[in-house]
């Protein structure tokens, strides 16, 4: 049984989506400091509290990633609550 026949037919296309996502080499060079929030790839712009993945943003942009006025809704809290 081959690896293909272990996964359904949406599983493996989403599987190859993500291993030719994870073959494409970022823009810029290694070294490059990103110019704003948006260019950060660890930028969090849906996050309620925080706009950074880290809590201090690693290439010195902001002195402080948490909000000042956090965002109405939280997208990771909505997923994890259910009602029933």
């Amino acid at each position: 049984m081959s690896k293909r026949e272990q996964l359904t037919e949406c599983d493996y296309y989403e599987f190859r989506h993500y291993q030719k996502i994870m073959r494409q080499v970022p823009a810029g060079r290694p070294g490059d400091k990103p110019r704003c929030c948006a260019e950060c790839p660890y930028h969090q712009p849906r996050w309620k509290f925080r706009t950074c993945t880290f809590s201090r943003c690693p290439y010195g942009i902001l002195k402080s990633v948490f909000r000042r006025h956090p965002l109405k809704r939280d997208v990771i809290s909505e997923k994890a609550v259910r009602k029933t």
